[in-house]
């Protein structure tokens, strides 16, 4: 299902724009994370992208989360060696411990709901959300396309 055929297009030659409608149901929203016990709103989206790409692995998410986004550089999925080296006695430090640890949380929620669970696989899905999820009223949500608006696939 991937998502070209899901959303609807349309354009205006006197106005000079092209207007594109997303359903809802092929956005990753935070309020619709079935585990109740992820208190973190930026951890319930990457929940919620964690178990939709548990159970389809055809899912556009999962493709994209595991074969076209390059998330190696970002500090979640560092080793912990390699953590611990290149924060020490940075202020980062601090609040990417705190990441870990909302993580690490959200894990042992996800890890309840599936002998298939994977940190790994849900820093992935956080450091995601975190880099490429937009605020919608009252919800955090990853959305396609305008997930990569404003990214470079490298650092600057």
């Amino acid at each position: 299902r991937p998502w070209r055929y899901v959303w609807s297009v349309r354009s205006s030659e006197c106005a000079k724009q092209v207007v594109a409608t997303i359903p809802r149901s092929e956005c990753v929203l935070a309020s619709a994370c079935r585990f109740d016990e992820v208190e973190d709103v930026t951890a319930r989206c990457a929940a919620e992208l964690w178990a939709r790409c548990r159970e389809d692995r055809d899912d556009p998410w999962f493709r994209l989360l595991v074969d076209h986004v390059n998330l190696t550089s970002h500090p979640l999925l560092w080793p912990d060696d390699v953590f611990e080296s290149r924060l020490r006695g940075l202020s980062i430090r601090r609040t990417l411990d705190r990441r870990r640890r909302l993580v690490a949380k959200a894990y042992e929620a996800v890890a309840a709901s599936s002998s298939k669970s994977s940190l790994p696989l849900l820093r992935r899905c956080y450091a995601l959300v975190a880099s490429r999820a937009y605020w919608l009223k009252d919800d955090l949500a990853l959305v396609p396309l305008v997930d990569f608006a404003n990214h470079r696939d490298a650092a600057s």
